[in-house]
């Protein structure tokens, strides 16, 4: 049989956690993870690189996302090694699907073609848009953008009159004559 010194096994842990407390503030429960992990931290994702770069790759120098876990860091860097969370192509495929394109107008893109678009920002009477298909952002004028209007069937349009009719005849409420005019001026009726 073993003989164990229980007493000698329970100030070595007592030592190890007052070592590890004085590095981390963190208290007993990250010191009990700590333990039950070995040190080890969960693989990190793609959704890591976007929730520590934003929605934005940060530098088009570098194509690859890496943890360091001696720093606990994200970072950068231009070649693959066992550490890389992503690639530059993955990261921006994650948040396109995250965000999906919301496409806000339409404007003429090449000779006699109509894009989506969705604008990026203002600049006085210019805009920075994004356009679909496009590379990369170009800048048009006001003027130039049509947006994009929800559409409306007409026997939807027709079953909406019809409810709204209802209730004037029946509630006297006039204020939905005006909320149902403004609402189909958004509407492309079809």
């Amino acid at each position: 049989m073993i003989d164990v010194n229980w007493d000698d096994n329970a100030k070595a842990a007592v030592n190890t956690y007052n070592d590890w407390a004085l590095e981390n503030d963190l208290g007993i429960h990250a010191f009990f993870e700590h333990l039950t992990n070995n040190g080890h931290t969960q693989p990190k994702t793609v959704a890591d690189a976007v929730e520590v770069f934003g929605a934005k790759w940060p530098s088009s120098r570098y194509n690859f996302a890496w943890w360091d876990s001696d720093t606990e860091q994200m970072l950068l860097g231009c070649n693959e090694t066992s550490d890389t969370v992503c690639t530059r192509a993955e990261f921006e495929e994650y948040v396109k699907e995250q965000e999906g394109e919301e496409w806000t107008h339409v404007v003429n893109f090449g000779f006699s073609e109509q894009a989506q678009c969705k604008i990026i920002s203002e600049h006085g009477d210019f805009l920075w848009v994004k356009v679909d298909g496009a590379g990369c952002p170009a800048t048009y004028k006001k003027s130039e953008l049509k947006p994009i209007k929800p559409t409306i069937s007409k026997d939807a349009k027709r079953q909406l009159e019809l409810y709204v009719q209802y209730r004037v005849d029946k509630y006297g409420d006039y204020a939905m004559k005006s909320d149902l005019s403004d609402y189909m001026s958004h509407h492309d009726i079809i």
